[in-house]
């Protein structure tokens, strides 16, 4: 992936995993975290991006004990957001979900 991409003219999806575990998080930390997407909109370099080592095509971003975790689909101009939740339980999640990827 280009890391220097605009995703200025690209639509933000969200999974429906993240939209109800957004629900769920406090609204302090929920407001937080929908400024940090608006943030990954307009200008990614402000965010706390990395890729993901055992899963080079997802990508996340650090909001304090928060992670989401997304898919930019540059043929289609989409950013799918998979997960959002607690870092634990993002990287178990994620740990998991690496196992099954190493077999495709």
């Amino acid at each position: 992936m280009n890391d220097n991409c605009n995703f200025s003219d690209y639509t933000l999806v969200l999974s429906g995993a993240a939209r109800k575990t957004l629900k769920k998080i406090p609204k302090k930390d929920r407001l937080v975290i929908l400024e940090k997407l608006d943030l990954l909109k307009d200008n990614k370099k402000l965010l706390d991006v990395k890729r993901f080592k055992k899963i080079k095509f997802l990508y996340r971003i650090r909001v304090g004990n928060y992670r989401i975790v997304y898919k930019p689909d540059h043929d289609k101009k989409i950013i799918s957001v998979i997960v959002i939740g607690n870092r634990k339980d993002v990287y178990k999640l994620l740990n998991i979900l690496s196992y099954f990827v190493s077999f495709l």
